[in-house]
């Protein structure tokens, strides 16, 4: 280890600080080990036309798109059948222009002469190429003719064929989302969400949110104005999410410290708040590894994981029955036998306070987690003798049921629609930190007594080929 700290930049000279904790994502510069942000910022385009009104999300939406690291374009969808080649496009539209059907097919045009300002100081402008849709709009319309009559009420042939140009154009120039709210948008059975990420702005806050988190940016607000660093914001993403643990800081300060007990119980609140939230960082790393190409190195990226989230739920739920185990005055020699899904649980806690009026809310919500407590402690006893699934291997995820079966669609191979496969630079990790294997034992809660390395899991069967798609040169300066 002593070999390993004296290889990277080891002075504490304050002129140099700040370049140490905003390394660029591309000098050849900097400490050796580092965890550097992405050198690729986040493209999004806006189907501008069909952007409803009144919509959750919107003001929080257009501070995610207005930040520096995501690049964001709008485009008019009634004026793709335009054949004049002549006007520029717009400050901060992508111009695209119909040319007459050819041997091939149609041919869409698109052009752009905004400035995209990358993080390494350089910049592309005047940005152009073309895309010949004729098999997607061919499947689109044999699809469309398929449909039950309920699933195509909303919307006409036209606007589906439409919505296909429009995901092949935001394909073919490398963006990463469509965010469109037209009613073609919503039905999940077109094909065109086999090829381009469509979503509305209030699906696309939490996947781009996601991508600021991974470059390790971390705001919160309405306007995105409050900063933090990672630890302060997972901790307080734990209380946003389960606000009732405010009641046991406020308990413990009214209390006071200075007890035996309240000391006790104190550090085990602290201690469940830590690994809640980093238990929300593991979930991050999920995310991020099942939206990466899904190589088996990232495969076993995911599960290991998973495996550490399934650790932390456990460990974070084990603290707080011991806390409360504390806090009820029970027999200290116990405390290790507390679980808020055992009999411990139904002993000292149900039938403790059944009669009680004003805990019945309380007990109930309790007893209906019973079950989830159960199933993620069986998951993490056992998850070393179960070989997980990839993502594609579970089924399509392009149905209606998409978002409620597991990975919402909207985190589905974002990296992967942007370079043609083989590419040595197409599926570039984009930031973010990776953890090692790790094992635990039977009903281990304790992150300090964790064996050392193991045998990763045998890999996964092999994705299906994705469609490969090229882009034009663009100008850079």
């Amino acid at each position: 280890m002593r070999i390993f700290r004296e290889l990277h930049e080891n002075s504490d000279d304050p002129l140099r600080r700040k370049d140490r904790e905003e390394p660029s994502p591309t000098k050849d510069e900097g400490d050796l080990f580092i965890h550097r942000p992405s050198p690729r910022k986040f493209r999004v385009l806006l189907d501008v036309e069909h952007l409803q009104h009144d919509m959750p999300h919107v003001q929080l939406f257009e501070a995610l798109v207005g930040h520096w690291r995501v690049f964001s374009l709008a485009v008019e969808a009634s004026t793709i059948v335009s054949t004049d080649f002549s006007t520029p496009a717009r400050s901060g539209f992508l111009k695209v222009c119909h040319t007459i059907a050819a041997a091939g097919g149609p041919v869409y045009t698109w052009s752009s002469n905004d400035k995209d300002e990358h993080p390494d100081g350089s910049s592309t402008t005047a940005a152009y190429g073309f895309t010949q849709p004729q098999m997607q709009i061919w499947e689109t319309v044999q699809t469309y003719r398929r449909l039950e009559r309920r699933d195509r009420g909303a919307f006409r042939l036209n606007d589906a064929v439409t919505q296909a140009i429009l995901a092949e154009v935001a394909r073919d120039a490398g963006f990463d989302l469509l965010v469109s709210e037209s009613p073609v948008a919503g039905c999940r059975l077109l094909p065109v969400h086999d090829r381009v990420v469509v979503v509305s702005r209030a699906e696309a806050v939490p996947v781009l949110a996601h991508y600021l988190r991974r470059q390790h940016i971390f705001l919160s607000g309405r306007l995105l104005n409050l900063k933090h660093s990672r630890h302060n914001y997972y901790e307080q993403a734990v209380h946003a999410l389960a606000p009732a643990l405010r009641g046991w800081e406020a308990r413990v300060a009214a209390a006071g410290s200075t007890s035996e007990v309240g000391a006790d119980v104190q550090s085990r609140y602290l201690t469940a708040i830590s690994r809640l939230a980093r238990a929300l960082e593991s979930r991050d790393d999920i995310i991020w590894s099942l939206g990466s190409y899904l190589t088996a190195p990232v495969r076993e990226d995911c599960m290991d994981d998973f495996d550490h989230l399934l650790l932390l739920l456990c460990g974070g739920v084990d603290v707080i029955a011991r806390g409360l185990h504390v806090a009820l005055g029970l027999d200290p020699k116990n405390v290790q036998n507390a679980k808020l899904h055992a009999q411990w649980y139904i002993t000292n806690v149900g039938n403790r306070f059944s009669d009680r009026p004003t805990e019945t809310d309380d007990l109930a919500e309790l007893d209906r987690l019973q079950i989830n407590l159960r199933v993620i402690f069986e998951l993490r006893n056992s998850i070393h003798n179960v070989q997980i699934r990839s993502v594609p291997a579970l089924g399509s995820l392009v149905g209606e049921g998409a978002m409620r079966a597991g990975l919402p669609r909207c985190w589905w191979s974002l990296t992967t629609h942007q370079r043609p496969e083989g590419d040595p630079q197409s599926h570039a990790d984009m930031g973010g930190r990776r953890g090692s294997t790790r094992t635990a034992q039977t009903g281990l809660d304790d992150l300090g007594d964790r064996p050392p390395h193991r045998t990763k899991p045998p890999h996964h069967p092999q994705l299906h080929q994705r469609r490969h798609h090229t882009r034009c040169p663009q100008t850079r300066t």
